[in-house]
């Protein structure tokens, strides 16, 4: 992963899913120890984290409110010299997020103007 961040250092960028809160995902933590914060996307994908899938067992599904469980995985397995907190890691993905995607930046722009002006704010 790091040659490939090095060969590319301007356009990868890595995603990470419920995969990584698994302890048997050995692979994808050495991974979430190497990746700097500024190149990681935290997906939904298909894949539950291992806390909800515990608790709810056959009747569990994944959401975007399940982001956080990922998050913090990725950031225990952050070097213990860094001290990266789940919501460091969150806020780090949002940004690259927005930065990846800039039409989602121009979308919660125009939603917020709409919000605004329609007198819906809380």
């Amino acid at each position: 992963m790091l040659t490939l961040l090095q060969t590319f250092p301007n356009n990868l960028y890595f995603g990470l899913d419920g995969t990584v809160t698994f302890s048997k995902a050995t692979e994808l933590h050495e991974c979430a120890f190497d990746l700097p914060l500024d190149k990681l996307l935290l997906e939904t994908g298909r894949v539950i984290p291992s806390q909800v899938a515990k608790v709810l067992g056959r009747d569990a599904f994944y959401h975007s409110g399940s982001l956080s469980f990922t998050a913090d995985a990725v950031a225990k397995l952050k070097p213990t010299s860094s001290d990266v907190t789940a919501a460091q890691v969150a806020s780090a993905a949002a940004q690259t997020t927005v930065a990846l995607y800039p039409q989602l930046n121009q979308g919660m722009t125009a939603e917020s103007t709409a919000t605004e002006e329609s007198g819906l704010e809380s």
